[in-house]
Parts: C-alpha cells; structure tokens; sequence
C-alpha cells in the first residue's frame, strides 16, 4: 500500500484489521475504539470482517498527528464529524484548525519564554562555577607552597584548608553589578558594563511573563542598538538613561511606586550570550527620603 496525501482516491486494496494494525501502529483494540468514538468508519467484506483503504490510513495518520499536536479528543470527534459531512464542511474545518493553531502559537510562545529562563539561569550556574573554580584553583596551589623537609607547612595549610571547608572568600572590593529605577530613568552601575566588555551599544530585552529584562552587546554599528557605554569618558561609574517609555514600561512590570521608591536589581552575567538580566521579582525598595 503506498502512502498518500489525505483525500487522495483509495487503491482497490483492502486490508483487514490486523494488517492494519500493522501498518499504522496502532493497535486492533485502538483501532475497534477509534470507530467507537466515530473517529474511522471502516468498510466490511462479504464476510463482515473490517477492511480498511488507503484513504483510511491517511486519515488515521491525520488523527494522530492531531493528537501529538494536544487537539482534545471532544474536538478530533467534531472535526471527524464534519469530515463526514463532505465538501459542505470545508470551511468550518479549517475555521477548526485554525483556531487550534492559534492555540499552538500561544502555548510555543510561553514555553519559548521558558527555555530563555531556562538558559539564563544556566548561565548564571555556568559563571558562578566558574567563579569558584578559579577560587578553588588558588586554595590548591596553595598547598604547594615551599614547604621545609618536614613538610610541617604544606600539613599546616591542609589542615586550614580542612578547618575553611564551606567558606567562600568574599571580595569587600567588588560590588555586583546593578540596575537602579527611578522616576527619572534608569541607571547601570559601572560594573554592568566592565563584565558585558564595555559594549557601546546594547540590545534592551523585555520578558513580560516572567517580568525580567536584559541588555546584550551588540555591534557599534547595529542601528536597532541603544547607545551603552562612551569610551571616550571611562572615567565615568555609571550609564544613565533617562527614558520616559523606558520607566513607564517598567513601573508597569513590576507594579512599582515610583513616588516613594527607588528600586535596585542585582545583575546576572550570561557569557555565552554576552548578556546581563535583571529579575525585576527581586527589586529591593529604597525609600525616598524627603529633605
């Protein structure tokens, strides 16, 4: 039997239920449960034993195409039904269709948004690996250390070592990276911009859903960019934007109040992506202090 297009004329072949099965994938019991539900409509031999055509396995690789795609059963059997009814249904099918397909686009779009939180925050695990690994290095090249003939220091630094299980060293010097909104705009923090390699222009990303934003280097050139960081003044500690859709957009977000607070968010670096994110979820208010 040679496979064809859904509503192609039938071959003058039939075949019986177990052959079917066969071919299809499905099993006879499925197939007996299809025609329960009105989903296939087999013919019968002289003997009234099932046979099924070529048609019928064009529709029932339909049915289960439908079926991977999440079509609920209630609307497979309208569609089945309407499918019977002939040519007259044609419009009404596709209307059908179409309506799922929209369905289909919102769910793709949701779970695409997910698998960009998913990525970024395997970013962030990549980085702070990273981090500690190049901690770790220097702890072991520690040990190594010149030692005397007794190697009375190299047992003195293991045995600290052992003692600082658990610590991390903490770097005073070094604030994170943060974004601070305010009612006059947005503020990047110097270390934004040393970690993203002092982009002069960026990409600034909205995720709606998940109420996060980010910003991405891009080309100098690139005219769909937002102007960054100015290498002509590197002495300066921080980028400052004074958008009004900007702010607006992201008091909406994040359901700030924007009369009595500043809000700041901790910056997230992803490498790969030559990016940096901000969960606008962990704002920290800072109360405005009238004068």
């Amino acid at each position: 039997m040679r496979h064809t297009e859904l509503g192609n004329t039938p071959e003058n072949s039939h075949l019986q239920i177990g052959e079917f099965a066969g071919l299809t994938g499905l099993s006879a019991d499925t197939l007996r449960y299809y025609e329960k539900l009105g989903l296939l409509r087999p013919g019968r031999d002289g003997s009234g034993r099932r046979t099924y055509t070529e048609a019928d396995y064009s529709w029932v690789d339909f049915l289960k195409r439908l079926k991977r795609i999440g079509m609920p059963l209630a609307q497979i059997q309208h569609y089945a039904e309407l499918r019977a009814q002939g040519e007259a249904t044609l419009a009404e099918r596709m209307t059908l269709l179409c309506s799922f397909r929209g369905e289909l686009e919102k769910q793709m779009q949701d779970l695409t948004g997910q698998l960009q939180f998913l990525t970024m925050k395997i970013g962030w695990y990549a980085a702070a690996l990273v981090q500690r690994d190049e901690r770790t290095a220097v702890c072991v090249s520690g040990l190594s250390a010149d030692a005397d003939s007794t190697g009375t220091e190299s047992r003195t630094n293991i045995m600290s070592t052992t003692m600082l299980s658990g610590f991390e060293r903490f770097d005073i010097k070094q604030e994170p990276p943060k974004m601070t909104l305010t009612a006059e705009g947005v503020t990047f923090d110097k270390q934004v911009a040393e970690q993203l390699g002092n982009p002069q222009r960026v990409f600034f990303l909205v995720d709606d859903d998940l109420k996060r934003v980010a910003i991405q280097g891009c080309d100098p050139d690139d005219p769909e960019g937002v102007d960054f960081w100015d290498p002509d003044d590197a002495s300066r500690e921080k980028i400052r934007w004074h958008h009004k859709v900007l702010v607006e957009k992201l008091q909406q977000m994040g359901q700030f109040d924007l009369k009595n607070n500043n809000y700041v968010m901790a910056g997230y670096l992803l490498t790969q992506e030559n990016a940096m994110f901000f969960d606008l979820n962990t704002a920290q208010a800072v109360k405005l202090t009238v004068s």
